[in-house]
């Protein structure tokens, strides 16, 4: 039995339509969730609204919104307030741009959801769609209301279909200006740099999203199980990591861990003398590559409590 689309609608660039249908990209199904109980009955513990002045109950009736514009002071909005600039569903993704893939922030990304053609007429369309955005190495940009809320989107090639993501605004995405100021831009020592370089190398292996797993995830639902059994639940111990104090040595040590000798490195002077013929980047920047297809990632999402 196919999957059900969770919305359904056409694509549209230009004067060319595709009718589309989307299914989310990620669930969060197999998370476990906790309901709150009293300890002395085993009950569930039901919440009420109350006054936070007075503590009196609230009927439902009487509850609206309010944004707080001061200190104890709010601007009160009703649902028909909201409901009067709802944006108009329209049930069309309509592109507006093409950008290339890599000039694409990741840190926009914001859910994933698989874009297929709705029906066999869609098919070719789609198609062709699909391989010009991967042969151009370029990703699609548009709009899409979701849940009364207009977002912006992009499109790229995944396998033989399409993804679509809906990104983050600007304001909700910050700039890493800040967090880095820190970070010096000076020259690195060589070596240091060659031994890093080589214990990444021998990290290195294709990416294997299968393998990931949430092991406190894991640990929460073997406590669940051990305890349901009756059982007494084992804990493991935690260490807890030291800060390196010689990088050198850490370095040295980590390639004899992976198999790695640690070869030495060519001499400063040679390196430079090799660089004279051409002038090459400096180390660690590399020259701008050409556009590559990029497919979106999904951000990782945090259920709310």
């Amino acid at each position: 039995m196919p999957p059900r689309a969770s919305w359904k609608g056409f694509l549209r660039i230009s004067l060319v339509t595709c009718p589309i249908a989307l299914y989310p990209a990620s669930s969060s199904s197999e998370r476990i969730s906790f309901n709150r109980i009293n300890r002395a009955t085993g009950q569930r513990v039901r919440q009420m609204n109350v006054d936070g002045k007075t503590g009196e109950k609230v009927q439902s009736d009487d509850i609206v919104k309010g944004y707080e514009v001061d200190k104890n002071r709010y601007v009160l909005i009703e649902d028909s307030e909201l409901d009067a600039i709802q944006v108009e569903a329209t049930k069309i993704i309509n592109v507006t741009q093409f950008v290339d893939a890599a000039e694409v922030d990741q840190f926009f990304f914001d859910a994933p959801y698989y874009m297929a053609p709705d029906g066999a007429m869609a098919e070719e369309t789609y198609r062709v769609i699909r391989t010009a955005m991967e042969e151009s190495g370029t990703v699609g940009l548009g709009t899409l209301v979701l849940s009364s809320r207009e977002r912006r989107v992009l499109l790229a090639p995944k396998g033989r279909g399409i993804a679509l993501t809906t990104l983050r605004t600007g304001k909700e995405v910050r700039s890493a200006e800040a967090y880095y100021e820190g970070v010096g831009d000076g020259a690195i020592d060589s070596e240091l740099l060659d031994m890093a370089t080589m214990l990444i190398q021998s990290r290195k292996q294709p990416f294997q999203p299968s393998e990931f797993v949430d092991k406190y995830e894991e640990a929460v639902r073997n406590l669940v199980m051990s305890k349901a059994k009756g059982e007494t639940p084992v804990y493991a111990e935690i260490g807890q990591p030291t800060a390196v104090i010689d990088l050198m040595k850490a370095l040295k040590e980590s390639l004899a861990k992976e198999g790695s000798p640690a070869r030495k490195p060519a001499a400063r002077g040679k390196r430079a003398a090799a660089a004279e013929p051409a002038a090459k980047p400096a180390r660690g920047k590399q020259p701008a590559a050409p556009a590559a297809t990029a497919e979106p990632k999904p951000a990782r999402r945090r259920k709310a409590s």
